[in-house]
């Protein structure tokens, strides 16, 4: 596994976490960290700076009760990651839409983080006819 991926693998757990999670959890759930011990920390806190210096919410906060002699627990703070709601129009959603299927950008993903991004604007918003989007 890649540092990329095990960044990424990262993320999807610390958002995908209903608690703080420990390191000893997150070593086990992300993978990609070596079995010596000095390694593992000295990854972990290379990867949490990365996600920091990248501008994401990381969160380290001490633990309560059973999980208190593992001191610290990690998440990433959903309020100040996901976007607000853009509060677009059925128009603006439709003039979006229509930019989107006019431009294609280089890249394998292109096409298809265009298209994730719209549904992702769409999600919340009504379609034509005041339906859910």
């Amino acid at each position: 596994m890649d540092r990329l991926e095990r960044l990424v693998n990262l993320v999807a757990a610390l958002l995908d976490a209903d608690q703080p999670l420990t390191r000893a959890e997150l070593r086990t759930r992300v993978g990609g960290y070596s079995a010596d011990e000095d390694a593992f920390r000295r990854n972990f806190e290379r990867d949490k700076e990365t996600l920091r210096q990248m501008g994401l919410p990381l969160v380290a906060e001490a633990l309560e009760g059973e999980r208190a002699e593992e001191q610290i627990g990690y998440r990433i703070d959903r309020e100040a990651y996901e976007l607000p709601d853009p509060g677009l129009t059925e128009e603006e959603l439709t003039a979006l839409r229509i930019a989107a299927s006019a431009v294609r950008l280089d890249g394998p993903w292109a096409d298809t983080a265009s298209r994730d991004a719209l549904r992702k604007l769409a999600a919340t918003a009504p379609a034509p006819g005041g339906a859910p989007g």
